[in-house]
């Protein structure tokens, strides 16, 4: 089956872009009311992390805070909109995003093959909290993570190195997948809820953040974000399906 939508084919980084941060707004709907069904009789809201340093510095902005992601997301959404509206005129398809779903659990499954080769004890998740708990943060790990350290981190790296810097394509891509790549895996033993430094931990972090780097450059966030959230589920579900 050949995935053709006059000029949009389904394996090019326009769309792979664009459908993928249409792809990730179920995954946030259900992140959001999987919390709430979890915590709303409880005084304590387990959130992923780079969630909770988003919403401290939204905090900051008072009342208005909140509205700052809608808008945020909207202006993405709508710019690329704009800037593939030529390429987006035959419409959306919907066969697209279970395409890019599938394709994300490969490379999740890909990932992980690969992981228990080299790694004699995965390390993406605690082992604490309940079934449904360890899901919810999966997605939010998924979602928050790969839009902080991959849709703006290497963005951002790539555009510094290549427009400021005038360095080639490929050595801005590797400097910013080099650079990224450590500081997702820096993030993890950080602040009060941080793991003691391991050598073995940090290096697999950090091979994986280059991983999910490399996809996020050639597959956009979308594909980037479900492959994240597919590896956790996965990882998750090991210990429930074995037992």
């Amino acid at each position: 089956m050949t995935l053709t939508n006059s000029k949009f084919h389904y394996y090019n980084v326009s769309a792979s872009f664009i459908y993928g941060f249409l792809m990730v707004l179920p995954a946030l709907a259900l992140y959001e009311i999987m919390g709430i069904f979890l915590y709303h009789d409880r005084p304590v809201h387990v959130r992923n992390g780079i969630d909770v340093l988003i919403n401290r510095w939204l905090f900051a902005w008072g009342p208005s805070g909140n509205l700052i992601i809608g808008f945020g997301l909207a202006m993405i959404i709508g710019g690329l909109g704009i800037k593939y509206r030529k390429t987006l005129a035959g419409g959306l398809r919907s066969v697209y995003f279970g395409v890019m779903a599938l394709e994300s659990m490969a490379w999740a499954t890909l990932f992980l093959v690969l992981s228990a080769l080299t790694i004699p004890k995965m390390l993406a998740l605690p082992s604490q909290g309940n079934f449904a708990e360890l899901l919810y943060l999966s997605l939010g790990a998924g979602i928050f993570e790969e839009f902080l350290f991959r849709f703006i981190l290497v963005s951002g790296l790539f555009y510094l190195f290549n427009r400021v810097f005038r360095e080639t394509k490929f050595r801005a891509a590797l400097a910013a997948v080099l650079i990224s790549g450590l500081v997702f895996s820096i993030f993890h033993y950080l602040g009060y809820f941080g793991e003691a430094f391991r050598w073995r931990s940090f290096t697999y972090r950090f091979v994986s953040g280059v991983f999910l780097s490399i996809l996020f450059l050639k597959r956009g966030f979308g594909i980037t974000a479900y492959t994240h959230i597919f590896y956790d589920v996965i990882l998750v579900s090991m210990p429930v399906i074995l037992n």
